[in-house]
């Protein structure tokens, strides 16, 4: 099989994979991580197609680096890179003036008991690539 026939058919399934994650997943949780970009000038057309949009292009990237077993460091990079930035906005400017800093380690226990697991769950997987990384 061709490389760009691979990488072609990689990111028509990964567009599938990415739009189907997202809105089943993350659809319902975008309007309040990223309350910014929901304004008059963006309007919330963007947010999806973008975040869609992001989602596919490290997924396809990484299932094409997985199948030929060759991982190009400026793809990690890049992937690392991004992830630094949203784990940032997630850990400190998420919640500026709502929340603010959470010093319960054990809260989860409440959020599990209280059927919002979901937001335990992807707390743990932001920290997955990080454990990798190190």
């Amino acid at each position: 099989m061709s490389k760009k026939l691979l990488f072609i058919s990689l990111f028509f399934l990964s567009l599938i994979i990415s739009y189907w994650t997202y809105m089943e997943i993350f659809f319902f949780y975008t309007p309040s991580i990223f309350r910014e970009l929901y304004t008059y000038f963006f309007g919330e057309y963007w947010v999806t197609p973008t975040c869609i949009v992001i989602m596919t292009i490290f997924l396809c990237t990484f299932l094409y680096q997985l199948i030929t077993k060759r991982f190009e460091y400026i793809w990690i990079k890049s992937f690392y890179s991004l992830y630094l930035v949203l784990l940032f906005y997630f850990l400190l400017l998420k919640s500026v003036g709502i929340r603010g800093l959470e010093l319960n380690l054990f809260s989860f226990f409440s959020d599990i008991i209280n059927g919002d697991s979901f937001i335990v769950f992807i707390n743990i997987l932001m920290f997955i690539p990080l454990g990798i990384l190190f």
